[in-house]
């Protein structure tokens, strides 16, 4: 399974807007808030805010109820930032999934440029995960064949509150670290916490690296997909 993130300064360099990061490499989340309220997501005023996209009444019954209850909430969707410009993008209708046994996909949320895309996979069994790619699927987009779409799709995490956690604790911690360069001593509680698993990978009279890619990430999702293929990133082998 791996990360699709970005820099977090000094604690984590990314030459390029994203890079891959395996996720038993990242900081562990706190599993135990994780009960489908997404009660740690503070509602108020947020940086770059990801905006809101109502859930189309067509995917209501066909996505887990947590997951609806979360698109039923602006006030929830606007209090998650991002320091790429990403947005919620929810597909139209659900998408054929990779597998080909009645799995389906939802597109929940797009870079910008569409770098890069995150759906939820909703297997057959009616759990789910969330996969990334670099190229646009649904609504009126042409779908490749499932061979092609599954070597496409990354594995990032095993469910939507664990993704949209780490994406927020992420963002959120760009912004404190490398906008807005708070002294660690002034970090909110849930970044402070996360940061602290990530040695420092500068001193604080280094600089990091502060270029950014404008490639839309093709050679970078090619090298996954060949460093990846048959081992646990790829989505068909999460199934087995």
């Amino acid at each position: 399974m791996s990360w699709i993130g970005t820099d977090l300064g000094l604690y984590r360099p990314c030459v390029g807007t994203y890079r891959s990061f395996p996720v038993g490499e990242l900081p562990a989340l706190p599993d135990h808030l994780f009960d489908g309220t997404f009660s740690w997501l503070v509602p108020g005023e947020v940086r770059a805010s990801m905006g809101v996209d109502p859930l189309p009444e067509a995917l209501r019954h066909q996505v887990p109820a947590a997951f609806a209850a979360f698109f039923d909430r602006p006030e929830l969707q606007q209090a998650v930032p991002s320091c790429t410009g990403c947005y919620w993008d929810v597909s139209a209708s659900v998408i054929p999934g990779p597998f080909g046994n009645g799995d389906r996909l939802v597109r929940i949320l797009a870079d910008s440029q569409d770098c890069v895309l995150w759906y939820l996979h909703i297997l057959s069994d009616g759990t789910h995960q969330v996969v990334a790619a670099g190229e646009r699927y649904g609504d009126d987009e042409p779908l490749p064949p499932v061979a092609q779409l599954n070597s496409a799709l990354t594995l990032v995490a095993d469910d939507f509150e664990r993704f949209l956690y780490r994406f927020w604790v992420e963002n959120t911690a760009w912004f404190e670290a490398v906008s807005e360069e708070r002294d660690e001593r002034n970090f909110s509680p849930a970044v402070r916490d996360y940061l602290a698993a990530l040695p420092k990978v500068f001193s604080t009279a280094d600089e990091a690296p502060t270029e950014l890619c404008a490639d839309p990430l093709a050679e970078f999702f090619a090298e996954l997909a060949a460093d990846e293929h048959g081992d646990e990133h790829n989505v068909e082998a999460s199934e087995s």
